[in-house]
């Protein structure tokens, strides 16, 4: 689970904003319930009247710090997020009354990026099967979305009703992190406990409702763009990570390689430079013998000319 301290190294774009939005209470119930005609205001109960903000987050200092003690890991791509804020109308400066936050999950992503091992595909299985990618599988506690839009679901025309899981004001961004394939996910705390509840964050799912359709389908807008956005940025960080990997990898066996070669290359000079020596020898010992028997002939030959000389 991430944690982040408040503001730090965060650039914040407030991408929207509306006044006049309400919250209900959402029975489990509801989409049955109107089925029977009755409207949504019937069956619900307002908790909240306020105004929102849609605040884009970037964590700056995330970029140089995302390493990972494995450097076959690839940390999750957590730096990127809106948080949906929901303001009272009183005076006070600090009057904040919950937070949602939300990034678009996409548990597929691995095998997208062509990322997932693959038997059938010998070297795509060795370069990715010793590889793990973190990613965010879940911010919501119960896996859900933290904002869907509900008129489909409903069975409405007008897009003014959303779903939204809402926590505490400052509670912070707390996404559930996997490295599993599978999307799976497995809670652990700081020091070692499973299923440790103080890591749960309390959250409760509620009806986000705008006054008009225009500023629903603003905000409606921001959103797709904002997952337009997320998507490439996320895309482009596991590739530059895994080109990073598969770099140092190459790095490490070429420099083994060289080393290997490098041990070689000194032996192989060691037996040509014996071999080349023990040829000098037999050359050298060859001129000699040639100049030993070429001394004796003209010897030979001096003293017959010589001996003929003086006999004259």
């Amino acid at each position: 689970m991430t944690t982040d301290s408040p503001d730090e190294g965060i650039l914040k774009f407030v991408l929207f904003q509306s006044k006049h939005v309400k919250l209900y209470n959402l029975p489990r119930n509801l989409l049955s319930q109107l089925k029977t005609g009755s409207g949504i205001d019937e069956q619900v109960e307002c908790l909240w009247t306020g105004s929102v903000n849609l605040v884009r987050e970037i964590k700056q200092d995330n970029l140089q710090r995302i390493k990972h003690d494995d450097p076959h890991t690839i940390p999750a791509f957590t730096h990127h997020r809106l948080k949906l804020e929901f303001v009272g109308s009183n005076s006070n400066d600090d009057n904040l009354w919950g937070e949602t936050w939300y990034a678009p999950i996409n548990k597929n992503l691995r095998a997208e990026l062509g990322l997932e091992p693959n038997k059938e595909d010998i070297d795509t299985e060795v370069e990715t099967s010793h590889v793990k990618m973190e990613q965010i599988i879940a911010i919501a506690n119960d896996g859900t979305d933290t904002i869907r839009e509900l008129s489909y679901e409903l069975g409405i025309v007008s897009t003014q009703w959303f779903r939204v899981i809402v926590q505490l004001p400052h509670s912070g961004y707390h996404p559930k992190i996997s490295d599993a394939p599978d999307g799976s996910f497995e809670e652990k705390s700081d020091d070692g406990d499973d299923d440790d509840e103080k890591n749960v964050v309390q959250q409760v799912a509620l009806l986000l409702r705008f006054k008009h359709d225009f500023e629903s389908d603003e905000f409606l807008e921001q959103l797709e763009n904002y997952n337009m956005r997320y998507d490439h940025l996320q895309r482009q960080y596991y590739y530059d990570k895994w080109a990073e990997i598969l770099d140092q990898d190459t790095v490490s066996n070429g420099d083994d390689a060289d080393d290997d070669a490098d041990d070689k290359s000194k032996e192989s000079e060691l037996d040509t430079g014996a071999e080349d020596l023990s040829l000098a020898d037999n050359e050298n010992n060859y001129e000699a013998k040639d100049g030993q028997e070429h001394a004796e002939v003209s010897s030979d030959s001096e003293d017959d000319d010589f001996g003929d000389f003086v006999s004259k």
